[in-house]
């Protein structure tokens, strides 16, 4: 007995040490994911929001927020989440911004971000500078990315001190990032492009580059133009033409596509000269090879303008008839690499969230593979099955099922990261994924540690978020 019993400490102690390091590497990827420099753009937010979503409430300091208080049901797991805080009550300089009066925060995001109704006051120092004030309260407007804002943690009054940043997130929650985009997310190409540009250089410049940024191809010289082909999409700028950029013919006077410095401009123009300046152009603004680390929302907002003209060339486009024929095989070949922006869907992949999830994630059991039923279900099984036993919930599990179950999450009607498949895919094959529902979180993201699926399958019985 006495030997059992030293066995049995010795493999509980060995337990408890297994435990302590999975819970410091977890711990130590969280501070890194949530450090003040990640914090500083949508995707880090969003990064550290997926981790922290379920335990905000450990940092609720407001008393109007009070109520949503989880700190005294779980201390242990809130001391394990304290990286998380930083998305709560983030660093101004070298002070909380708690600790800031309300008048001062309205101030300095006034002096970053102001622009009014003026779209030469929109530069790529005042984009810079209104993203270091806004990016830890950028989580206020970005329900979009992140499925739940942090409004309901950081409170109405606070976000309201911060309601010009809302103007570096687009209605579909993605992040502005230039002076270009913040310029076209606020003004129409009508606003900009006015009477007025052949009497104001700077709203010349203005007008003409965002004309070149979004629709190139359409002022290219005869035989390179997308015009004839694009007449609608192009017809959107048509108020380009008050510069000297001309629909189907090029330039007024022929040449290149250039600014008024007489540049060449780069961005999204599709080459007027030789396939091999085109295949580069889309090679630079979508290549990214197997690095995840490159998937960005700029290389997918560069790649996407690139490619909008020649979506068409593929099968897999479902938004309208291919042009294949026209266009000419030769011609598509060159526009290869933007098949990858194509959803399962037929659409177009908007967001670098999209495209990442679409590309590193769906590593598990895909639709149309050759798996039979049982083994798919056993796939599912082996990998994500713990019944009642806390203890067989440990990291690999969670890694191991979210790779299985990646590709049929949309099965479930409280994933709210994609649109549902059920209909699609049938009944009887999200049927083989059940057990994957439990990796999906109350927020409709996905478990990402085992202490998140502990919690949410053993100790949810404390005051949780909301």
């Amino acid at each position: 007995n006495d030997n059992n019993n030293n066995n049995n400490n010795n493999n509980n102690a060995g337990g408890s040490i297994s435990t302590d390091m999975e819970v410091e590497a977890f711990v130590t990827a969280l501070e890194e994911t949530c450090s003040e420099e990640n914090l500083k753009s949508i995707n880090g937010i969003y990064k550290c929001h997926n981790k922290c979503q379920s335990h905000l409430c450990c940092f609720v300091s407001d008393d109007d927020q009070f109520k949503q208080d989880c700190s005294n049901q779980r201390p242990a797991a809130c001391n394990v989440y304290e990286p998380c805080k930083r998305l709560v009550n983030p660093i101004h300089g070298n002070k909380p911004v708690k600790t800031l009066d309300s008048a001062d925060i309205e101030k300095i995001v006034f002096d970053a971000c102001y622009f009014g109704a003026d779209p030469l006051k929109i530069t790529g120092e005042m984009v810079k500078n209104c993203h270091g004030v806004c990016a830890q309260r950028l989580c206020c407007f970005s329900d979009y990315l992140l499925q739940s804002s942090c409004r309901a943690t950081v409170g109405d009054d606070e976000c309201e001190l911060y309601s010009l940043c809302e103007q570096l997130v687009t209605d579909d929650g993605v992040e502005v990032n230039s002076a270009v985009e913040l310029k076209e997310n606020e003004f129409d190409v009508g606003h900009i492009c006015t009477s007025k540009v052949s009497e104001d250089t700077d709203l010349y410049d203005t007008c003409k580059g965002l004309c070149i940024e979004n629709r190139a191809c359409c002022f290219d010289k005869p035989g390179y133009s997308c015009y004839e082909m694009e007449k609608e999409w192009c017809d959107e700028y048509k108020a380009c033409e008050k510069t000297n950029l001309k629909f189907s013919g090029g330039l007024a006077g022929g040449g290149t596509i250039s600014n008024s410095n007489g540049g060449t401009s780069g961005g999204s123009n599709t080459s007027s000269t030789a396939p091999a300046e085109i295949e580069k152009a889309v090679f630079d603004a979508c290549y990214f090879d197997e690095d995840e680390s490159r998937v960005t929302q700029e290389l997918v907002t560069k790649c996407n303008n690139i490619c909008q003209p020649r979506y068409c060339c593929f099968d897999s486009y479902k938004l309208e008839s291919s042009c294949l024929a026209t266009v000419g095989e030769n011609e598509c070949e060159l526009y290869s690499p933007c098949e990858q922006m194509i959803t399962k869907d037929g659409g177009v992949v908007k967001t670098f969230i999209e495209l990442d999830m679409k590309e590193f994630d769906d590593d598990g059991v895909g639709p149309g593979e050759s798996n039979s039923d049982e083994l798919i279900e056993k796939e599912v099984f082996d990998a994500c099955y713990f019944d009642n036993d806390e203890s067989r919930v440990t990291q690999e599990l969670v890694t191991k099922c979210n790779n299985v179950c990646r590709p049929r999450l949309c099965c479930f009607d409280s994933y709210r990261l994609e649109r549902s498949c059920r209909a699609t895919v049938g009944e009887d094959e999200c049927e083989l994924f059940a057990l994957c529902e439990q990796m999906i979180t109350k927020d409709g993201g996905v478990v990402k540690t085992f202490i998140e699926l502990d919690m949410k399958e053993f100790d949810d019985d404390g005051v949780g978020p909301g």
